[in-house]
């Protein structure tokens, strides 16, 4: 197997798991909520406020792991972390029920989720960190938006494995009570076989280049840098923030709070919701490569800025387009939001880890994506539904993602003005002298 393509598995395959762990909450959560908490009406907003609470524990194993990653290198960690979000997500699905235990059911899945939220804490970005760092800065913005196809292609496996695990529960009654617990045990397969490709995949090579002559760092000057690394671009985690949380809170809010909302107030079946859903997963998994491969020929930065736009632009009328109850309409609806979506997720991760020094890469980008990311993975499901209870209004919704693309869209207009060089190119305030520190493409800026 060539060099890249085990790079490419290596930081595919944990966003793929990852993915996949959580989004089987998301979509399962009515089943949670009947088995595990004792709620005959299956009602998942429990049960979506307790997934919130188990990813405010993120923030915790982020700090840790990031900091292991630049301490030890990156390879190691994205081992450890796949391992360990493999094994509470299959042991969610051994859970006795309610009727069996009581509350201690809905408390054993609050400590799994929570242990599974410290060990995804970091995963996203450094395995895109991971991935940028490996090879030719040519071709860094295809490299990196690999991690995003993961995380795609993990909603997309979700999808299709419960809606199988449905549709056997209606063909077969008699096991539909514990079918529900299969999604959540297959994830041993995906996580060994992640793990086997992690173990074979290398180390990032900048890092390996990077400290080849130079002494590792300690814990404390780690965390000095990344102290100092505020100071002097206290804008940076500003725009990281709301980058990463718009970035997560799309793909929770259209990919898996949607088919749940369009559930409860559409006229549409659950198998065409699904249907759909699965649809525009896999059309956003094929998109992204693409967007990936044409922002190393592009400008990353206006390629972000149109992506937003278009994001603010089409809020409202995919929001109408789901409650409308026209089956065509939801579906292209679906496929075009798909299309900007593709377009942010193949540059966000890989403009953030362009924008943060090697040395403390990780420990920083993994504590604000994984902060923003625990608020972003909870709040829109949670606050989408109080929208609908509080107004009476089914679109209501969209003022979420409409907030959230005025914000980021804010962001990069000021990144553009204040840091922007040229195509790919910006003036950051390093750790230790000012002077531009990344000139991406055509030199590799993670070497002195």
């Amino acid at each position: 197997m060539k060099h890249q393509t085990k790079t490419i598995l290596g930081g595919f395959m944990g966003n793929v798991v990852e993915a996949y762990d959580v989004s089987i909450c998301y979509f399962l959560s009515s089943e949670l909520s009947r088995v595990l908490m004792g709620d005959n009406q299956g009602n998942p907003t429990v049960v979506l406020g307790l997934i919130f609470l188990a990813y405010l524990a993120k923030p915790i194993g982020a700090f840790i792991l990031g900091l292991f990653s630049d301490l030890y290198g990156r390879k190691n960690v994205l081992m450890a972390s796949i391992l360990i979000m493999g094994i509470s997500t299959a042991l969610i699905g051994l859970i006795p029920s309610f009727n069996q235990i009581g509350l201690y059911a809905a408390g054993l899945l609050l400590i799994l989720r929570t242990i599974q939220s410290m060990a995804l804490g970091s995963e996203f970005l450094n395995s895109a960190s991971f991935l940028v760092e490996s090879g030719d800065d040519s071709k860094r913005g295809f490299r990196g938006c690999w991690s995003s196809v993961g995380v795609k292609a993990g909603y997309l496996l979700a999808c299709i494995i419960v809606e199988i695990t449905h549709s056997s529960g209606t063909q077969l009654p008699l096991i539909q009570d514990w079918l529900w617990r299969i999604p959540f045990l297959l994830a041993i397969l995906t996580t060994l076989m992640g793990v086997f490709i992690r173990y074979k995949m290398p180390e990032s090579l900048a890092y390996i280049v990077y400290y080849a002559e130079r002494k590792k760092p300690t814990t404390k000057a780690i965390y000095s840098q990344a102290k100092e690394f505020i100071r002097k671009n206290p804008f940076l985690f500003n725009y990281a923030f709301f980058a990463s949380f718009l970035s997560v809170a799309t793909g929770f809010f259209y990919y898996l709070y949607i088919p749940l909302h369009a559930l409860q107030y559409s006229q549409l079946t659950r198998s065409f919701i699904m249907s759909s859903t699965t649809m525009s997963l896999a059309f956003v998994t094929f998109l992204i490569p693409l967007f990936g491969w044409l922002s190393d020929k592009c400008d990353r930065l206006q390629m972000l800025t149109s992506a937003t736009i278009s994001l603010l632009v089409l809020s409202y009328p995919f929001m109408h387009a789901v409650n409308h109850g026209n089956a065509t309409y939801f579906v292209l609806m679906q496929l075009v939001i798909s299309i900007p979506c593709a377009c942010y997720y193949s540059v966000s991760s890989v403009l953030l880890t362009e924008l943060f020094p090697l040395q403390i890469r990780c420990t920083a980008l993994s504590i604000v994506f994984s902060i923003a990311a625990s608020l972003a993975s909870g709040l829109p499901p949670l606050l989408s539904d109080y929208l609908v209870r509080k107004t009476q209004l089914v679109n209501s919704p969209c003022l979420i993602m409409i907030t959230l693309s005025c914000i980021v869209l804010v962001n990069v207009i000021v990144l553009a003005q204040r840091y922007r060089l040229g195509v790919n190119q910006y003036n950051i305030a390093a750790l230790n002298e000012e002077k531009p520190i990344f000139t991406i493409h055509y030199q590799n800026p993670l070497i002195d």
